[in-house]
């Protein structure tokens, strides 16, 4: 009698355990395409970030409406911020994660767009590394030497007055050619050749309406998207670090800028705004 019941109470919890689990998967997976973005991206590796798509009323946020939970580290209280945009929530855990364990959040009714709908119930789930990445000392190093390396030449360029005489760029500068002009807007082209095929450096390069360079810099590795942000200083995305490099108006570095959360930064779009918010394209 006693082994029955036992079997009988093993095969409850089983199937009960089986149910919440398969209705925890099957809401991830139908509400998740109500949504624009969500950060960390379903079983990736903090803030924890969504985005709808339609104005929230700030109103109908507290901290009620987020539930994260941690397999090791149990309920995470935190703060709600409505983004710039008024589009987007960010979770900010008050307490870390703990390593090695699997973090499941929901987002549950009664989160209102301005329009007065509700949002869509939203769950899933994320894994946290199993351990501290030890970073190489000598890749650092490198990375260090490289960045102080670009900053030491643009330095010596901005003390320069003038940029060596058209005739006597380095040997390896790409060959300008103007096939065609015709009264062209005034301003500056920017622009980052790089070598082909051994693809080992490249240029970023500011040129005026005649081909003639205005800046330049050979940089060891190769770079894209060279151009002037929204805010007034320059970015280039860096193949090396697989980051967009910020520089201020004398060329010097000041700052750079990824994607996280398990998103990979895309090289072909970024934009930096007066404000401080910026729009990276993720791959």
């Amino acid at each position: 009698m006693y082994d029955l019941k036992h079997k009988i109470v093993s095969f409850l919890i089983i199937f009960y355990s089986f149910f919440i689990y398969s209705n925890y998967c099957f809401a991830q997976i139908k509400s998740i395409d109500d949504y624009q973005f969500i950060s960390p991206i379903p079983n990736s590796t903090l803030n924890i970030i969504l985005r709808e798509g339609n104005l929230i009323d700030e109103s109908t946020l507290d901290s009620q409406k987020i539930i994260v939970e941690g397999t090791k580290s149990g309920n995470h209280n935190g703060d709600i911020i409505l983004a710039g945009d008024s589009k987007t929530l960010i979770f900010k855990p008050a307490t870390p994660f703990e390593l090695g364990e699997k973090v499941y959040v929901k987002l549950v009714s009664k989160v209102k767009t301005k329009e007065g709908r509700e949002l869509s119930p939203i769950q899933f789930s994320f894994k946290i590394s199993d351990r501290i990445i030890e970073k190489n000392p000598s890749h650092l190093k490198d990375k260090f030497e490289y960045s102080r390396k670009i900053i030491n030449e643009i330095n010596a360029k901005k003390y320069s007055e003038v940029l060596p005489p058209f005739d006597n760029l380095p040997e390896d500068f790409p060959e300008i050619t103007i096939t065609s002009f015709d009264n062209p807007s005034p301003g500056f082209i920017f622009m980052t050749p790089y070598s082909f095929p051994s693809v080992s450096f490249s240029y970023l390069v500011v040129i005026d309406n005649n081909g003639v360079p205005v800046y330049y810099l050979r940089v060891p590795r190769v770079t894209a998207d060279f151009k002037v942000q929204p805010n007034g200083f320059l970015t280039f995305y860096d193949y090396a670090s697989y980051k967009f490099i910020e520089l201020d108006s004398a060329y010097a570095i000041i700052d750079s800028f990824a994607c996280g959360n398990g998103y990979p930064t895309d090289d072909h779009e970024f934009l930096l705004f007066p404000d401080g918010h910026s729009i990276p394209d993720v791959l």
